[in-house]
């Protein structure tokens, strides 16, 4: 349907646009006789301060964009309804002014065309006016007439009908500039010439926005410039003219592109013609001159000085010989019984003089409205009045109907439409039209074909004509007064829909509740069935509903593009499609939604309220996308995630969900709303994955603590969803025990009293024990445990984290070992590593490091594990079971036996310690390398010994043996006295001390060469003086009888040496002064 409704426009269009058409016939009527004008004649429109105006030559007045400008000689006043202002004088005459809103900034923008130059001003609009910036710029010609095609675009035309194109540009400091196109004038040789002789002078010129097209008319030709840049006009074609040619108008209702006022009043339509391609491959463009159409016979004027023309095509016309306005409008003067389409010319006789007339009114005023103005002020006002306003005139006036019923009788079908429709927007009751209706709506049918009524067919007619002058003003390159022209446009077509709609709708015309399947040709529709009166009317009806329809959608699509200028004019796509196929296509939800979220994502304030105010009329997407971001703007998070919940499943159809989620995430992430969301959508949706989706992005980016808070809010709306619960459950439990994240689960799991059931994962199992710490220690104690003794592979640092759990649990023995078996891993594992450099145990990290080895910390291996090839790899393997694995007492023993040199003596030594039942030869061998290792890590041999006395003498349970440390600090190159020495400064008891030093003269050892008996018994000697009363003086009688035996050498080794017998004596002297100064001796 729509697309029939395209192609009839369309079609219309092109018979619109044929100059075939026959001309009406004249009607002349005096102004005082002709009720088609409403003439005001204003006592009040004075110019304040007019004796500023008292110039001696040119004086001009004219209407721009909500301003009256006045100029006289070099003097411009500019009155507004809120004010005026004075500029100061000029040291030339003025020829023409523009003054233009630059949008919402508060500012404006003057331009001033004088004799010698054109000066512009930037102004901020408070009271007083304030210049911010201005400039002058010279010109070779006067500045006749100045034009805003598109924002900071001037087009200027000069003296001689020459044009130029300016660029206006304001920078962050408002500092103005005034830029030429291309830097430079083009060169234009035939202007030039003309120029020189100086035969071409400027007239006047017309500007249609439409086209884009510039007519210039001087005294020898009319000359159209077409805007082909955003910088650029270029002449496309040119006419000669009569020498009476005094305007030129655009686009009037007589056939044509533009119409030339002759200064008898004649109108000489002006058509724009392609005349195939030129040899450069662009169109041939040629200007043609139509007939002349004079004024009516009664009117003879020969001196038109003024012409301007209405936005409905009505002109106005002043002749100053005669002192007389003409006024040509196009209407039925059904008051006089005149009820074809006829051109009505009326002359209004003026007393004064007149210094210019001008249009005051907007695009889709109900009325036009002209202003004449005179020396001191606005002289007269004139209305015009269309059929609409003389309907609405008339039914306000006669009591009963009738007469107007008789009035309108006349009217063919479509213009009678027009005229109930007119009167509607007018403010007329609606109950006194509905009347009108009933012979305007019927439609015609015959077997299967229908023929819409005549009414339908005018509002079609009047829907094309609404949607073309937007189309006109959405087409145009932007510019700060055609914004707001669309947006009034925009407003009336809203206006045009309600009026429309509360007028057809009680009657029952836009009822159609019967989808029936129909082939449309234009405003024809055929069925495979004949027609009824019920179904033709439910046929139309369907029709009539689409065609309001797109009276309110080029309504919401012209005012969001305003919207759109209002934030970014720069930005603003200006090849966008174009809007009769908007209104008229099948996407044009699609693209009215597109609308509204680019003007939201500006979170402009003063915007939003805007949208808020036409939320009803915009589909459901954009609705709630302007609901939220209303309820984001007000700091409203309880409701804005009250909205989103309760339409949550309409946000999923009109795949808002995301976008709602993200904006609510954006201004409250406290809130978590996106996660509210999916909970709630549950209810709506039961398919999971967006909710899972969402806690695997929040488990990879965000804080345990902001995934605590996510996971809690889940539960808590899982409490009363078993299969939620499970479902969050097993996503727990799917992850590894390794990872980071799992004690956050268990603690979210504990205190929303989730139940685990049998556990089939080692996830599962942590879960269970964690929520029975308390509620079952003992059975807790033991699963921690399991998990930290299981075979599967687990990090080590998983493995120490659960015994700790289960020794918090349950302290037992059996926990605690494992517990000392986890931490020698680890000890174990650091040591290979730091040996090997496998911090990574992956075969790349090892091959990276290859090289480092033992050597990067600055010693040999020298195991024959290092000499072996396969050392590296070896180590990688065994510190992956390390790290991974829980191996055992036994595994852990062997393993550190591979390393004792790298530190597993340590471990070794480690393990035996808790084992009473430890040979001694083993824990011998263990503690040689273990002291080796020492050495190589950079310790004195003393320094070994008291280190390992300190660490290892208290909590060996077999007893640690100390004949070995003397011996190894003594082949060492250490006196046996200091090694004796270092064992306290481990912390070795004397007596401990005293018999260690026994066991060295009775048990010599064949690898400790250089020491002998002496220097073991001077060391017992001083030991002697650490031990107290008793002890010392029993120990202290037994070294006497043992130095005394070894100097009668009863020793089996015979006689001492002089050297020893110096020692023996040294040590006899050390005892006896002890025990002599022992209080117990």
């Amino acid at each position: 349907m729509k697309q029939a409704l395209l192609h009839y426009m369309e079609q219309s269009n092109r018979d619109n646009n044929r100059d075939s058409s026959p001309l009406l016939r004249s009607v002349s009527r005096p102004a005082a006789h002709c009720q088609l004008f409403d003439l005001k004649k204003d006592q009040e429109q004075i110019w304040p301060a007019s004796n500023l105006l008292n110039g001696s030559g040119r004086f001009r007045a004219q209407y721009q964009n909500g301003s009256h400008l006045v100029m006289s000689d070099n003097r411009l006043l500019v009155v507004r309804k809120n004010g005026y202002f004075y500029c100061p004088p000029w040291s030339a005459p003025i020829h023409d002014a523009y003054i233009q809103q630059q949008g919402d900034t508060g500012y404006s923008l003057l331009v001033v065309g004088l004799t010698t130059g054109v000066y512009v001003a930037l102004l901020q609009e408070e009271s007083p006016i304030q210049i911010v910036d201005d400039l002058f710029v010279g010109t070779n010609h006067p500045v006749e007439k100045i034009m805003f095609p598109q924002n900071n675009v001037v087009v200027l035309c000069y003296g001689n009908a020459d044009v130029e194109t300016y660029e206006v540009t304001i920078d962050d400091e408002q500092k103005i500039g005034f830029i030429l196109s291309h830097g430079k004038r083009p060169f234009r040789i035939l202007q030039t010439v003309t120029s020189l002789w100086g035969k071409k002078h400027y007239r006047d010129c017309a500007y249609d926005a439409n086209s884009k097209n510039l007519f210039v008319l001087s005294n020898i030709d009319l000359t159209v410039w077409r805007y082909v840049t955003p910088d650029l006009f270029t002449v496309v074609s040119s006419v000669s003219v009569h020498g009476n040619a005094v305007a030129v108008l655009p686009s009037s209702q007589t056939k044509g592109c533009a119409t030339i006022i002759l200064s008898d009043g004649g109108r000489q339509p002006v058509f724009l013609e392609k005349n195939g391609i030129k040899k450069t491959g662009c169109e041939n463009t040629v200007l043609r001159l139509g007939s002349v159409r004079p004024l009516p016979t009664d009117l003879h004027l020969n001196s038109i000085q003024f012409a301007c023309q209405g936005v409905d095509g009505t002109i106005l016309l002043y002749d100053s010989q005669t002192c007389t306005v003409v006024m040509i409008t196009v209407s039925s003067p059904i008051y006089e019984g005149i009820y074809d389409v006829v051109e009505v010319v009326s002359n209004l006789r003026l007393n004064e003089t007149v210094v210019g007339l001008d249009c005051i009114s907007e695009l889709e005023d109900s009325c036009t409205t002209f202003v004449v103005y005179g020396k001191y002020g606005i002289i007269w006002s004139i209305s015009v009045r269309s059929l609409g306003l003389m309907l609405a005139d008339l039914l306000r006036q006669e009591s009963l109907t009738d007469n107007v019923h008789s009035l309108l009788r006349g009217l063919e079908p479509q213009r009678k439409m027009e005229a109930v429709m007119g009167a509607a927007f007018s403010g007329s009751s609606l109950e006194l039209l509905i009347p009108f209706l009933d012979e305007l709506m019927q439609p015609s049918f015959r077997e299967g074909t229908m023929s819409v009524s005549p009414g339908v067919r005018s509002l079609v007619n009047l829907a094309h004509d609404k949607i073309a002058l937007a189309q006109s003003l959405w087409d145009a390159p932007f510019s700060w007064h055609l914004m707001y022209d669309l947006q009034r446009v925009a407003d009336h077509l809203i206006k045009w829909y309600e009026n429309l709609d509360g007028l057809l709708r009680p009657n029952g015309w836009l009822d159609c509740p019967k989808q029936v399947e129909l082939s449309w040709n234009g405003l024809v529709a055929t069925s495979n069935h004949p027609f009824t009166i019920r179904s033709a009317l439910n046929a139309q009806a369907l029709l009539l509903e689409t065609v309001l329809k797109g009276f309110q959608t080029a309504g919401i699509l012209s005012w969001l593009y305003t919207l759109l200028l209002r934030l970014k004019p720069s930005n603003v796509d200006v090849t966008r499609k174009r809007l009769d196929l908007i209104v008229w296509g099948e996407d044009t939800d699609q693209i009215i939604n597109a609308f509204c979220m680019e003007a939201l994502s500006y979170h402009d304030k003063d915007v939003l309220v805007l949208l808020e105010g036409k939320k009803n009329i915009l589909p459901r997407r954009a609705r709630h996308g302007i609901s939220i971001q209303i309820l984001i703007s007000r700091n409203l998070p309880d409701a804005a995630l009250s909205y989103a919940c309760d339409n949550v499943k309409s946000l999923r159809h009109e795949e808002m969900f995301d976008y709602v989620a993200d904006e609510l995430e954006r201004s409250f992430p406290e809130r978590m709303p996106r996660l509210r969301l999916l909970l709630y959508s549950l209810k709506h949706h039961r398919s999971m994955v967006d909710l899972f989706q969402m806690l695997d992005n929040s488990a990879a980016n965000d804080s345990l603590e902001k995934l605590k808070l996510r996971l809690g809010l889940v539960m808590q709306a899982a409490a009363d969803d078993p299969i939620l619960q499970n479902a969050v459950v097993h996503w727990m439990e799917s992850h590894s025990l390794e990872d980071n994240r799992i004690m956050t689960f268990a603690e979210v799991l504990e205190e929303n009293a989730v139940i685990i059931n049998e556990p089939h994962s080692l996830t599962a199992l942590f879960f269970l024990c964690w929520i029975n710490r308390r509620l079952n220690p003992v059975m807790a104690a033991r699963g921690f445990g399991d998990i930290a003794k299981s075979k599967h592979h687990l990090a080590l640092s998983m493995r120490i984290s659960c015994i700790k759990l289960a020794l918090e649990c349950k302290l037992t023995t059996s926990e605690q070992l494992v517990y000392f078996v986890l931490l020698l891993q680890e000890e174990l594992g650091n040591a290979v590593e730091a040996v090997w450099g496998t911090n990574s145990i992956s075969p790349d990290a090892v091959s990276m490091n290859s090289g480092a080895g033992g050597g990067s910390i600055g010693r040999v291996v020298e195991d024959v594990e290092d000499v072996d090839g396969c050392g590296r790899s070896k180590a990688m393997t065994d510190v992956r079971e390390l790290r991974h694995f829980y191996v055992g007492e036994q595994r852990l023993f062997e393993l550190a036996g591979s390393y004792r040199r790298q530190g597993g003596a340590k471990v070794q030594l480690d393990l035996l310690k808790v084992h009473p039942e430890t040979p001694p030869r083993v824990t011998v061998a263990v503690l040689h390398d273990l002291l080796e290792f020492l050495l190589d890590e950079g310790m004195s041999p003393a320094e070994a010994v008291r280190n390992v006395a300190r660490e290892y003498y208290d909590a060996y349970a077999a007893g640690l043996p100390l004949p070995p440390l003397l011996r190894f600090s003594a082949r060492c190159g250490t006196t046996v006295a200091a090694g004796a020495a270092a064992l306290r400064d481990g912390g070795v008891p004397p007596g401990a001390i005293f018999d260690a030093l026994l066991a060295l003269i009775d048990e010599p050892s064949e690898e400790v060469v250089g020491v002998g008996a002496g220097d073991v018994l001077e060391a017992l000697a001083e030991i002697l003086a650490k031990l107290n009363g008793e002890e010392r003086r029993l120990r202290g009688a037994y070294v006497l009888e043992r130095i005394h035996h070894r100097l009668a050498g009863e020793h089996r080794s015979g006689m001492p040496r002089d050297t020893e017998v110096v020692q023996l004596q040294h040590a006899e002297a050390i005892v006896r002064r002890t025990l002599a100064t022992s209080p117990h001796v």
